[in-house]
């Protein structure tokens, strides 16, 4: 999966895709997810609820959704992908 990330990126920075926010690198990223080949056996959900990887929202971890989750049911194998989209240099204060 961290190659596929990095796959990902190098398209960003080589500018085939064009993104301004958020929600738009989960959706370019879902999209480029489904179309390799060896993930067709691999659902891709957004904004999945926490509660699927077996976390429980609390005090130190309050997020609900996490933004793409990449799974096999066959396999039971997860992936949880968190994307920070930083606004004119502004960097996130807190993230788990």
């Amino acid at each position: 999966m961290e190659l596929l990330l990095f796959e990902f990126i190098q398209k960003i920075k080589d500018r085939e895709i064009d993104l301004y926010n958020e929600c738009g690198i989960q959706f370019e990223l879902a999209l480029f997810l489904r179309s390799i080949a060896r993930l067709k056996d691999f659902k891709i959900d957004l904004e999945r609820p926490i509660g699927h990887f077996g976390i429980k929202k609390t005090v130190e971890i309050p997020k609900k959704e996490i933004d793409l989750c990449v799974y096999n049911f066959h396999t039971k194998e997860k992936y949880g992908i968190e994307i920070k989209f930083s606004n004119n240099g502004q960097v996130p204060l807190q993230m788990f």
